[in-house]
């Protein structure tokens, strides 16, 4: 036997076969997902056959070719470059006369960089034999790749010249992390977490208001004198007052209005408010308001003798920020004495600028206390006897007549209607024994009492005011809430919790049922996109994340959490998994190509990275103006969405980057791990069927030859 190869060939090893004749040449395309069978004509004259022997090297995979040799066997090893991926492999038929040797064949590859290599040496062999001719066939042993990826990835296909063997500058910096944290995904993730666990931490620290403060340069304040006060004593106080507004720095203009209360539609209806005094007050607008209104709290507190002040503060859209306590009782004094303690109790929390209820409130009045027995010997009852002091006191309605087409009610007046305590008790009452003195039949005093009463189904209430000193509405409801759990009231004596405080926890329920929805219905579009129930999980991972900056930052700012600020958090949602999509849907294309899991997620996040960047820098630099707060009086709801909006892509961006790809390699990569090892098993276990041997069969047998062969020529 005459063997030529180059001294670069690798090591050919060929299936001997017996009789030889030349036959047509059939082409065996170089395919890693076919078996091919070459069929041998019988009928062709006995000649030197060559066979064109590909080498690869697709992944450690073999297709061995099955002929038989008995005499001399020529071999010339041809180096070539730039083969075509289909080889024409002339054979010749085969009869099972000689032990068989294998020769391996191997499929043009990808490389790991994505450059596909093609087929560089070829060997011949030449074979000489007389024999008689046989129709023969040539197996392929299975055990060429299963999946699309692989068979894609064995081929070549699709593969482009690999783009970061030039990186950019950003790439440079990026691509040693994004390799240390693929290949260390676990490490990773608790890494993730524990950001989390922190987020969690710096959650209590944060400041909660509802609609945040507007920013007006604009106080009302509410004066309330005794009941009866005259016009001069009103304006006495009402100019001691305005005096003090006068001097405080930042006040601008001070405009008083005596004989009202305070509310412009409740005085078109009444009348006017007995003993009350407006103010309206301009600020400047450049001053901090909140600071203003702590300081005219604190001067308007050391005013003597001027009634009751009151700084009416709202919030965003002339909201209300008072917080309050609903209490309810059975009876008036129950009511009275709950209401009181919870009044002296909300004064020392911490955080509380302003403190009142409404039975504090009371007024001057003249109670009738009927004497049932003396009443009922002179033939009236407590209804009777109150009916003729009303009459007595106010106009009683007797009728209605038609004029002109005009209904018009008669009222039946009292010509001299008593005005004094006195006159009411020397009231003149009609019984069956003669005219009464009414203090005969009932006592008649002054009391105090209160100037409204309330009834919430048909138990008494009243409601404690609690006015929070700054913007932090959540800090003073909280504290609320433990000083209603911490206090044992009456039997009979509920209390609630109200107000702003409601509104706040109405609000924050909704928006957060709307951010539920929004991810819904952002998780049901990106499964419809990428036809998958398991990655779209993954992209949401981006949202968690963006909470650890929004809230980060408002903390460092001290802007409170509002519901402009939620509003902010649901824009989060579709922009930061915006990010998450453009980096895994060009990582899969990478897969689909035939790159490995790692490999992809380092090439796809490597090529998304400056877009992602450039789409987070240019909505956060187009928020700046508004976060810090130069849009006018409007800044009270943009400044908190703007701040939220920055943070969470600050972190979203910085977390995507890192942990997303790290969650895809570790979730897909074990995937891929699972159907290679089901297509080694279907692979090892159809051959098994066939009676072919598969590649680490034949290993097995050349090894065992070769000891043979061995110790043979020792023995020799």
């Amino acid at each position: 036997m005459a063997i030529e190869a180059s001294p670069a060939a690798p090591p050919v090893s060929v299936v001997p076969a017996a009789d030889i004749v030349e036959e047509p040449e059939p082409v065996v395309q170089a395919d890693s997902g076919v078996e091919p069978v070459v069929q041998a004509d019988p009928g062709a004259e006995p000649s030197t056959t060559e066979i064109a022997i590909v080498h690869t090297a697709a992944e450690g995979e073999t297709s061995a070719v099955a002929a038989d040799v008995s005499e001399d066997v020529s071999v010339e090893t041809v180096s070539t470059e730039n083969a075509p991926l289909e080889t024409e492999v002339p054979v010749a038929a085969q009869t099972a006369h000689t032990p068989h040797v294998p020769h391996a064949a191997h499929a043009a590859h990808a490389g790991a960089d994505g450059v596909v290599l093609e087929p560089s040496l070829t060997t011949t062999a030449t074979l000489e034999r007389d024999a008689e001719p046989e129709t023969g066939s040539i197996p392929v042993v299975p055990g060429a790749p299963r999946t699309r990826r692989a068979r894609r990835a064995a081929s070549g296909e699709g593969i482009e010249p690999d783009e970061l063997d030039n990186p950019s500058w950003l790439q440079r910096g990026y691509l040693p992390i994004i390799s240390w944290t693929v290949k260390h995904s676990v490490t990773t993730l608790l890494l993730a977490l524990l950001v989390l666990v922190g987020t969690g931490a710096l959650a209590p620290l944060m400041k909660l208001s509802f609609l945040g403060s507007s920013g007006q340069n604009t106080l009302n304040i509410s004066q309330t004198l005794e009941q009866g006060a005259s016009l001069s004593a009103q304006d006495t106080a009402a100019s001691t007052v305005e005096k003090k507004l006068r001097e405080i720095k930042g006040i601008e203009t001070v405009q008083v209005s005596i004989g009202s209360s305070g509310s412009a539609l409740s005085d078109a209806f009444s009348g006017g408010g007995s003993g009350s005094i407006s103010y309206s007050i301009t600020t400047d607008a450049n001053a901090d308001q909140d600071a203003l209104q702590a300081t005219v709290r604190k001067e308007l507190d050391k005013l003597k003798d001027v009634g009751t002040l009151k700084l009416a503060a709202s919030s965003g859209f002339g909201a209300s920020n008072v917080i309050k306590i609903d209490v309810q009782a059975s009876s008036a004094k129950a009511l009275a004495e709950a209401t009181k303690v919870l009044h002296d109790k909300a004064a020392k929390l911490d955080g509380v600028a302003e403190v009142d209820d409404t039975i504090s409130e009371a007024r001057p009045f003249i109670q009738v206390k009927v004497d049932r027995d003396a009443a009922a010997k002179v033939g009236l009852s407590e209804v009777a006897l109150g009916s003729i002091v009303a009459q007595a006191m106010r106009p009683g309605q007797i009728g209605q007549i038609a004029l002109d087409e005009t209904t018009v009610k008669i009222y039946l007046a009292s010509e001299n209607p008593p005005q004094t305590l006195a006159e009411v008790q020397g009231l003149t009452i009609p019984t069956l024994g003669g005219p009464q003195r009414l203090d005969a039949l009932a006592t008649v005093s002054v009391v105090d009492g209160p100037a409204t009463i309330t009834t919430i189904r048909g138990d008494r209430s009243a409601s404690v005011n609690i006015t929070p000193a700054g913007e932090d509405i959540g800090g003073v409801s909280s504290q609320v809430t433990k000083l209603l759990t911490d206090t044992k009231l009456a039997d009979g004596v509920t209390a609630s919790i109200g107000g702003v405080a409601s509104d706040q926890s109405t609000a924050f329920g909704q928006l957060g049922l709307a951010m539920l929805a929004a991810i819904l219905i952002v998780y049901i579009v990106m499964v419809a996109t990428f036809r998958s129930l398991r990655q779209p999980l993954l992209l949401l991972v981006s949202v968690p994340f963006a909470a650890t900056g929004a809230i980060g930052l408002q903390v460092a700012t001290g802007v409170p959490l509002g519901v402009p600020s939620l509003i902010g958090v649901l824009m989060l949602v579709g922009i930061v998994v915006t990010n998450a999509i453009v980096m895994i849907d060009l990582v899969n294309q990478y897969r689909d190509r035939g790159l490995s899991v790692p490999e992809a997620v380092k090439h796809g996040a490597a090529r998304r990275l400056r877009p992602i960047l450039m789409t987070a820098l240019a909505t956060i630099f187009a928020l700046i103006p508004m976060a810090l707060g130069i849009t006018g009086h409007g800044g009270f709801i943009s400044q908190p969405l703007a701040i939220v909006v920055i943070g969470g892509l600050l972190s979203s961006t910085v977390l995507t980057l890192i942990v997303l790809p790290s969650l895809y390699n570790l979730v897909e990569g074990a995937k891929d791990r699972r159907a290679e090892k089901r297509a080694a098993k279907a692979a090892a276990k159809a051959a098994a069927d066939s009676g072919i041997p598969n590649a680490a069969q034949i290993d097995s047998e050349e090894a065992q030859t070769g000891s043979a062969a061995g110790q043979t020529g020792q023995n020799g």
